[in-house]
């Protein structure tokens, strides 16, 4: 033990011994073991070093010098080895009787790092005892149970743990999640989590709880299961404790991307939630979960509900961003992603990791209102801010990276994405494979499609698909995003085999998890019935394009453009095989929907609107097809197109004829 060793020792020996983490410094001169290097005045001795590297502080109470650690967290250090050394043959019971006897500030953390030591030397028997005991003990217990949890086989100390399972068990389980979700020891935490799901039978309230939790290790399917028996457990569910019951299932239906689910139990939960922390909380995630279903304007009443009963109104400007981004009224969108980012380096600084989220923010926003330069200044801010907080290799850097590399693939200089894409799966795998990797292959594959090397964005893509069902535990919307483009990919290979079969398969997929009405159904239908057009097989094409436009109409929908390609193609399809009647129906469709985003007598239109009259011409309404062409007449007139307006007219005059004299 060296001098300085040695002093610290004895200064928290006495500081227990006394009850007290602050010792008169003339106390300390007649002490036999350190009295000596308290009274040397030398600047290299060890007394005179701690103070001057401030490991030891002096300070003046009641005219007397008094001396304490500077460092909590040194002190509480020591004092577990002062409490290891005066407890090694006594037992549990001795540490017992500090945590409940002894007044010293921070005997809790002291007994806490011997019961560390203990876990280090591979004895977990003082820790069960204490973990038995309950009371006090459990404080001191966390930490310890989390870095067994961390040094030794989880399956083995959950074992000891949970061999006559109590209610001290199930509380010192969520108090070492706690400790290691706060430590970011995420892998660990997914494998305790596991081991819960696997050996806890849930019955009571509290383990009930706790199990929910431990859902999040498991596959959508097997997710999606254990909910639905667990949701029949509700009526053991203490009353006090039916408010975090129904969020917690809430929550782990979202995951398991159960929306309709998730959406209800999150609402029983708001239905009683007692607290304005836990309504704004509930709150939040309805909004959050409705932006994710594309109802836009049910998103923003509730979260314009939890800003009314917020005192902090600048910590929604985020979400009113994100809101008004897939709402694209980017104006607005930009302006609440702004107001974050200024009250981010207003609170935080500009270097916070919270500023390089609300610089994330607005270069999404900026890529979609197409100002690739703003796309790449935020980009780099934010990686400014990974570096300079998280070092050059942290996964936060890699992130960094990818949305650098996004903002040149924005402003198509592919080569130079792919640098930073590259850089970003170069750190990523050297800190182990994770689910951002996907995220990262995807977008290696964008640049190689841009670059026309298909055979490369084939093999990324495929290496992104894989990544996604390993780390999202099965069938996934992201993973069923990811065939889709992987189907695009083999059309444009003209693998036209593989690519039909890999839509199926999504379609397939999709159906089974997510029903016929859901967005990634529709698109692969509408991806579908769009190849095979292509193919020049109408009948297969109008076939899928028929499902897609199904899909679409039952679905809150964002998909205008595709909805309205799919209208024209199915009109024209149905038109040249002279089926007009038909064609008529989707055609009017879509001049409702043209209409909707433009002024009725927008000259675009007029197109759309001589070829609906001429339908009707070729079926034999006249009285319709003259509505339809003096429905032109207008168009052209309003916009002063002469000579079209002339031909028309001409026309209206013949037709009217026509049916004088069929009279």
């Amino acid at each position: 033990m060296t001098n300085n060793h040695l002093l610290l020792y004895r200064l928290a020996e006495l500081m227990l011994e006394k009850q007290q983490h602050i010792l008169a410094l003339d106390d300390l001169f007649e002490d036999e073991q350190i009295g000596a290097f308290v009274r040397s005045i030398q600047i290299d001795s060890p007394y005179q070093q701690l103070i001057f590297e401030e490991v030891l502080t002096e300070t003046i109470k009641e005219e007397r010098v008094m001396v304490t650690f500077t460092v909590e967290g040194y002190f509480h250090y020591v004092l577990g080895e002062v409490i290891e050394q005066q407890t090694l043959d006594k037992g549990a019971e001795a540490l017992k009787q500090l945590l409940e006897n002894n007044k010293l500030i921070g005997i809790t953390e002291g007994v806490e790092q011997c019961l560390v030591r203990d876990v280090e030397k591979n004895d977990l028997s003082r820790l069960m005892w204490l973990i038995d005991e309950g009371g006090k003990a459990l404080d001191a217990s966390a930490y310890p149970l989390a870095q067994a949890f961390l040094i030794h086989p989880i399956e083995r100390v959950m074992d000891e743990l949970l061999a006559d399972p109590t209610d001290n068990d199930i509380e010192i389980l969520e108090k070492t999640i706690n400790k290691l979700e706060s430590s970011q020891k995420s892998g660990h935490l997914n494998s305790v989590l596991k081991q819960i799901n696997l050996k806890l039978n849930p019955l009571k309230n509290t383990e009930i709880l706790l199990f929910i939790k431990s859902i999040k290790t498991q596959s959508i399917e097997i997710k999606a299961k254990q909910l639905r028996r667990i949701a029949q457990k509700k009526q053991n569910i203490e009353k006090d404790n039916l408010q975090e019951f129904y969020f917690l299932m809430g929550n782990e239906y979202l995951k398991a991307e159960k929306f309709i689910d998730a959406q209800n139990y999150f609402l029983e939960a708001l239905k009683i939630s007692n607290s304005k922390f836990e309504k704004i909380k509930t709150l939040r995630m309805l909004s959050s979960l409705s932006l994710s279903l594309n109802k836009i304007e049910k998103s923003l009443s509730f979260l314009n509900k939890a800003i009314k009963l917020s005192s902090k109104k600048e910590e929604f400007n985020s979400d009113l961003g994100r809101i008004y981004d897939v709402k694209r009224d980017l104006k607005k969108s930009i302006k609440y992603h702004q107001k974050s980012l200024t009250n981010s380096i207003k609170e935080y600084g500009r270097f916070h990791p919270q500023t390089a989220v609300d610089y994330t923010n607005l270069l999404s926003v900026y890529n979609n209102l197409g100002d690739y330069s703003k796309v790449s200044f935020y980009a780099k801010k934010s990686l400014e801010i990974s570096l300079k907080t998280s070092g050059e290799f942290s996964l936060k850097t890699a992130t960094a990276y990818n949305n650098y590399g996004l903002s040149f693939l924005y402003n198509k200089k592919f080569e130079k994405a792919l640098e930073f894409f590259h850089k970003a799966k170069k750190i990523q795998l050297s800190k182990n494979k994770n689910l951002e990797m996907a995220d990262v292959h995807n977008n290696i594959s964008l640049c190689y499609k841009n670059l026309s090397k298909i055979d490369e964005a084939i093999y990324h893509q495929k290496k992104s698909i894989k990544l996604t069902r390993h780390y999202k535990k099965g069938i996934s919307q992201d993973y069923l995003t990811s065939m889709n483009n992987l189907a695009i990919l083999y059309g444009r290979k003209k693998d036209f085999d593989s690519e039909y079969k890999t839509y199926k398969k999504v379609i397939g997929f999709s159906k089974k998890i997510y029903g016929k009405s859901d967005n990634i159904t529709a698109n692969s239908y509408y991806n579908l019935g769009f190849s095979y057009f292509e193919n020049n097989n109408k009948i297969k094409g109008a076939f899928y394009f028929k499902k897609a436009l199904k899909s679409y109409g039952e679905i809150d929908s964002l998909n205008n453009d595709k909805i309205n390609y799919i209208l024209w193609r199915l009109g024209d399809y149905y038109e040249v095989q002279e089926k007009y009647n038909t064609a008529i129906k989707y055609y009017e469709n879509l001049l409702k929907n043209e209409i909707k985003n433009l002024d009725e007598h927008h000259l675009e239109l007029n197109d759309l609107v001589i070829t609906i009259a001429n339908c009707y011409y070729y079926s034999d309404n006249l009285k319709k097809a003259i509505l339809f062409f003096e429905k032109s007449l207008k168009i052209n007139k309003m916009n002063n197109n002469k000579e079209e307006y002339d031909k028309i007219y001409e026309l209206v005059c013949i037709l009217k004829k026509e049916i004088t004299s069929d009279q």
